[in-house]
């Protein structure tokens, strides 16, 4: 038996005092998204997502909860993927740019989300900001065009 391969994301919802959320404008996809990558081989995922959002950002990160899991499962033309999505709040640095970031800002929750433009990552965000307690499941496909197929809340 062949076992399946997925690559495993994270993405930082990083909220600072204000109540403003850490989002970057992404320089390989329309509009702006929180902060986040790929865990690499032999790194644990709080350890992934505080070395994505310093190296996107600049900012050093406190993370405090996760959020929610999400499932890309597959769309024909990509790899499958398994995303964790977690919470957390600055800790020093300041804004810096990156091979992967053009910009970085802080926006309030609604702005935020008008920025999004992939709708995976928006369904990521609704999620975090719609967060009452209890970790989220969303499963979907993105091609031909994004659909939900399996939720739990």
């Amino acid at each position: 038996m062949q076992y399946p391969k997925h690559i495993v994301y994270v993405t930082g919802i990083i909220e600072n005092e204000q109540g403003e959320i850490l989002m970057i404008k992404s320089s390989y996809r329309p509009g702006w998204e929180p902060p986040g990558g790929i865990v690499e081989l032999g790194e644990d995922a709080i350890t992934a997502v505080i070395r994505e959002v310093k190296e996107e950002t600049g900012y050093d990160v406190k993370i405090s909860g996760i959020l929610s899991v999400v499932q890309n499962t597959g769309s024909p033309g990509s790899e499958p993927k398994f995303g964790l999505v977690f919470k957390g709040e600055p800790t020093g640095g300041q804004a810096q740019t990156s091979a992967e970031s053009l910009a970085v800002d802080w926006f309030p929750p609604d702005q935020a989300l008008e920025l999004i433009q992939a709708e995976g990552m928006k369904v990521r965000v609704l999620d975090a900001l719609a967060f009452a307690g209890k970790v989220n499941f969303k499963a979907y496909i993105s091609k031909p065009s994004f659909q939900v197929v399996r939720e739990l809340r």
